[in-house]
């Protein structure tokens, strides 16, 4: 069970960081 938590944490920090990928990949569309 330990383990499933820590896969769904992984799974989570993940998709935090391709959203925040993308929030800067819009933002610098716009700057360009």
């Amino acid at each position: 069970m330990a383990r499933r938590d820590g896969a769904r944490r992984i799974r989570t920090e993940t998709r935090i960081d391709a959203d925040r990928g993308v929030f800067m990949i819009s933002v610098a569309a716009e700057l360009a």
